[in-house]
């Protein structure tokens, strides 16, 4: 009895603090984000600064790096630190796929960007090191703000695709935000 009521304190409370740091701006929702410093990239900081920097990307909302309060915690991580799925995907030739991920619990808004992703970028995704990076970024950041899964349209699939399993037939990833990433929102947040 006393740990259910513990968890409906902590429950309570964030939802409460986390309503509390999300101010609206000119009718934006305002989201603050850190990033951990990391030795497995020491560039990794500011290469997410770089990105989430243009606000033109996910225009709904205003963005901000605040190291204080925050909303959104970064990471880096290797696999054994990454917060594991409850499933394992396997692409066409049975390899494990290795997932970046996004959780939304007690402890805030975590975002685990997988090192060997990061680092090499994901070749069955059609992109190059360089947009996969932004499009991880920005597509575990989606998740951060809200936004599920899209699926591919007319060839192409949007950010909010899993790029990371590789597209449809016929279809190329994305690396730009586009309408279609804010087509279906995640059930059951309280954002």
């Amino acid at each position: 009895m006393i740990g259910l009521l513990i968890t409906i304190f902590l429950f309570i409370f964030y939802i409460l603090s986390s309503t509390e740091k999300k101010k609206i701006v000119d009718n934006r929702k305002v989201y603050r984000y850190t990033v951990l410093d990391s030795q497995l990239d020491p560039k990794f900081p500011e290469y997410v600064d770089k990105i989430l920097a243009n606000n033109g990307w996910w225009s709904k909302y205003i963005i901000l790096r605040d190291d204080t309060n925050y909303d959104v915690k970064i990471q880096l991580v290797e696999d054994s630190d990454t917060p594991s799925l409850d499933h394992v995907v396997k692409d066409d030739k049975g390899e494990v796929i290795k997932f970046s991920i996004c959780t939304h619990g007690f402890d805030g808004i975590n975002i685990y960007i997988n090192y060997d992703n990061w680092k090499d970028g994901v070749e069955r995704s059609g992109l190059t090191k360089e947009q996969y990076r932004r499009y991880v970024i920005l597509h575990e950041f989606g998740h951060a703000l809200g936004y599920d899964h899209q699926k591919c349209k007319n060839g192409s699939c949007p950010v909010m695709y899993q790029a990371t399993i590789g597209p449809p037939k016929d279809h190329k990833c994305l690396y730009d935000i586009t309408p279609e990433d804010f087509e279906v929102r995640l059930k059951n947040l309280f954002l």
